[in-house]
């Protein structure tokens, strides 16, 4: 990576941490979802498909936690209830530029009203239904890689 690549990449996080205080000019906090979609089965890597759009990989699908990434405003994932599916919901709450105890506050403020309306209370699984899980294990290492004479050398002196 170039160093003008760097300082390009750096001037626009600096907009864009810029532009999103701007926001917290007219409002405390902004609530938003974590995520686009519904949970998915553990066993499929990321979102296949959001708003119609197939997803190649966990970057796309996950652009909303990672814009408040980059403008390093403090966030809280906060359950809330569940979606239309029946699924766990969860709320992003981003607060103010170097807030982190106020965000926090209100995220503890939130969960607590939360609790109290059983639509919006923390999803907890009953573990009844969830029954025993066995996961398939396609590969498992058990014993270090053989190495040639030649490669031993190299590997030694790596690590």
């Amino acid at each position: 990576m170039r160093l003008v690549d760097v300082a390009w990449a750096e001037a626009e996080q600096t907009r864009l941490l810029k532009r999103f205080q701007r926001v917290f000019d007219e409002v405390d906090l902004v609530l938003a979802p974590v995520t686009p979609v519904s949970p998915f089965p553990w066993t499929q890597p990321h979102a296949a498909v959001v708003q119609g759009r197939a997803q190649a990989n966990d970057y796309r699908w996950l652009a909303l936690t990672d814009v408040t990434t980059l403008t390093t405003h403090p966030a809280l994932a906060l359950p809330c209830g569940r979606d239309g599916r029946g699924m766990p919901f969860g709320l992003q709450v981003l607060g103010r530029f170097r807030d982190d105890l106020g965000t926090l506050a209100a995220g503890q403020a939130m969960e607590a009203a939360f609790a109290a309306d059983p639509a919006l209370a923390r999803p907890r699984p009953d573990p009844a239904r969830l029954g025993p899980v066995t996961p398939t294990l396609r590969s498992i290492v058990t014993a270090p890689p053989v190495l040639d004479a030649t490669s031993t050398a190299g590997a030694a002196s790596a690590v």
